[in-house]
């Protein structure tokens, strides 16, 4: 079976048909405070996650890949950075085994602490709207954030989805940035610096991603394609569907090529606890930021 665990081209093939299901007007109706809250995020998450990771001992490349997996989208974001680092194959489907087993406890840990604490500091619509982006920027897959969000629904589902798929863009430009970053060391045997370096370590199916975003959401606005009752194009539909299937067949395969017993090896016990570190600030970090945003700031503009 060996020749057909393809997990990571799956992957590849699974976000660039996500891109075409993310258009740019589902961003837009969520306004300017999404794109706000996923860029605090993923910039505060990731280098507290790096630091935290270095500092229990675990290596760059590895501290890299999982800071990345955290802050942004989980499996997807965890296999750009390792592509874009060099990092080791079995601790990167070491860390994509965390993230896809510490989601599942969170996809109903999240709605449940977002009942509990939420309802009580603001009115219910907004707590609503803090919800979904509290869910949407701590879950790391974006079927995770649909599952959960859903638990609470209404506006806390719109909410999470764009805000994840607001994080999801920023794959690539964590990507460049860590690419120049390695570029700039010295990397690759003391060659120069040089942007030629930093397209050569670019994940080329993020463009991919960007490109299909982008005709979708041109074909929809030109109104050469009638969209359905949902007001969506019928093509968005099934570029989902083989989003979902090509997801589910990267997950397949990445659980092919794991084995549990080295979730609690010695080995790999640095990178656990920094895991398990970032992914609890993460909840906070994302609480806070949600809270200031949408449960303050956007009420006193609105």
């Amino acid at each position: 079976m060996k020749p057909a665990i393809q997990g990571e081209f799956f992957i590849k093939i699974g976000v660039v048909c996500l891109g075409a299901t993310i258009l740019i007007g589902d961003v837009m109706k969520s306004g300017v405070f999404s794109l706000i809250q996923a860029c605090l995020v993923v910039a505060v998450v990731w280098f507290f996650a790096y630091r935290c990771a270095r500092r229990t001992g675990v290596d760059q490349r590895s501290a890299m890949i999982l800071s990345s997996g955290v802050s942004i989208c989980g499996v997807s974001a965890c296999i750009t950075a390792a592509r874009v680092v060099g990092g080791d194959d079995r601790k990167l489907s070491y860390i994509v085994s965390l993230v896809l087993i510490v989601v599942v406890p969170m996809i109903y840990l999240m709605p449940w602490l977002a009942n509990l604490i939420l309802p009580h500091l603001l009115e219910p619509e907004v707590a609503r709207e803090v919800a979904g982006a509290w869910i949407g920027g701590t879950i790391d897959t974006t079927s995770g954030v649909v599952a959960s969000s859903e638990m609470i629904g209404g506006i806390a589902n719109s909410h999470a989805v764009i805000i994840k798929a607001t994080q999801n863009v920023l794959i690539g430009f964590v990507a460049f940035f860590i690419a120049l970053y390695l570029s700039t060391r010295g990397e690759r045997g003391g060659q120069a610096p040089s942007l030629g370096i930093v397209w050569e370590k670019f994940p080329k199916f993020i463009l991919g991603f960007v490109a299909a975003s982008l005709v979708f959401s041109l074909l929809q606005s030109s109104g050469v394609f009638v969209p359905d009752a949902s007001g969506r194009l019928a093509a968005t539909g099934a570029a989902k569907t083989f989003s979902t299937l090509f997801f589910s067949l990267a997950f397949v395969c990445i659980g092919l090529d794991t084995r549990l017993k080295e979730i609690i090896s010695r080995e790999n016990r640095n990178i656990l606890s920094a895991f398990i570190a970032a992914q609890a600030f993460n909840i906070v970090a994302t609480l806070i930021i949600a809270s200031l945003l949408f449960g303050v700031l956007k009420p006193m503009i609105s």
